[in-house]
């Protein structure tokens, strides 16, 4: 299974969903016996991104390393691409609503799609069949945790804190929660992020809540974990969204979940693993009305939930992509 000589481009190594998802995915195929290599225009190494045995090379120099396999999400790196000597150029599609035709029907590029969502998404615009290389998810670090007791003064509601961002809905998110203690039900707001500029920090440092609430920033990223534990509620409320990140690892730690349809086709099945709602207060609103109060519903969702979200571990995308490969000879 090893051998093979896998890179990635990307934007930079800030700790960004769709950055992190190839240091997870190169650090499993590395256990493999591959080899693979990050790509970004300064090449540069972050505190978050040391902690991966991940070799990181600058842009520049692609074309001075052998590659079998290259991988790109941004479409500004499609020149680069084509030009590189990779045997194999795959597009990893994470994001609806990205002008990429240009890209998915081109001859030299194959597609992969990061989730049920993109897959059936490049079918329905592009009529294609993108692979289907869904996940991922860390299982060592995310581990599961049973649900605190139910007798509680205070339910904990966890969210996405990118404020700057709008497709995450994180606004939603708030005006449900502001509605919820307006009714005097016991909560408290959780918002976390890793702003990667300086719009993203003044969006998250402005912000002024009148309830109760606590925002955790620049978290470490092998302790995420803890964060999720604080949780007894994960909502998400994104659009357009590829893979949810933060809807898998939620489950994964045991924490039942709220969210919208975009990112979960794979994760959340209504009633089961989590509960769908739409991308609006009301229903945001309603679905937490109805777990605050019921501790059998919050306990039974992310019991399978977490079995539900094992079929994501970051290994088991790595081997299905190298038996991908193996099939191409």
């Amino acid at each position: 299974m090893g051998n093979i000589k896998f890179g990635a481009i990307l934007p930079h190594t800030l700790l960004y969903g769709g950055v992190k998802r190839f240091f997870e995915l190169g650090q499993s195929l590395k256990k493999l016996g591959n080899e693979f290599i990050i790509f970004t225009p300064e090449g540069s190494v972050t505190q978050w991104s040391a902690k991966y045995d991940i070799k990181i090379e600058r842009l520049a120099n692609i074309n001075l390393i052998p590659l079998d396999v290259v991988f790109f999400t941004e479409k500004n790196f499609f020149e680069i691409v084509l030009n590189s000597n990779a045997k194999f150029k795959i597009f990893y599609h994470v994001r609806e609503g990205d002008k990429v035709k240009h890209i998915i029907k081109n001859n030299e590029i194959i597609t992969f799609g990061c989730s049920s969502n993109i897959v059936k998404y490049d079918k329905f615009w592009y009529n294609i069949n993108a692979f289907p290389a869904f996940g991922g998810i860390n299982l060592n670090i995310f581990k599961y945790k049973n649900l605190k007791s139910e007798n509680k003064n205070e339910v904990i509601i966890l969210a996405y804190g990118r404020i700057a961002e709008k497709r995450k809905g994180t606004k939603y998110i708030i005006k449900a929660c502001e509605k919820l203690h307006k009714k005097n039900y016991p909560i408290k707001l959780i918002l976390f992020d890793t702003p990667v500029n300086d719009k993203m920090s003044k969006a998250i440092n402005n912000l002024k809540l009148g309830f109760p609430h606590e925002i955790i920033l620049n978290y470490d990223v092998d302790k995420m974990n803890e964060v999720y534990y604080k949780a007894d509620i994960f909502v998400s409320a994104e659009k357009r969204a590829g893979w949810a990140n933060t809807v898998a690892e939620a489950m994964a730690s045991g924490v039942p979940v709220i969210a919208t349809k975009s990112g979960t086709k794979d994760l959340v099945i209504n009633n089961f693993t989590g509960l769908i709602v739409k991308r609006n207060t009301r229903s945001i609103y309603n679905a937490l009305k109805e777990l605050i109060f019921n501790y059998e519903k919050r306990n039974t969702l992310p019991q399978n939930a977490r079995k539900h979200v094992e079929q994501f571990d970051w290994n088991n995308l790595a081997k299905k992509i190298i038996d991908w490969y193996n099939n191409q000879k």
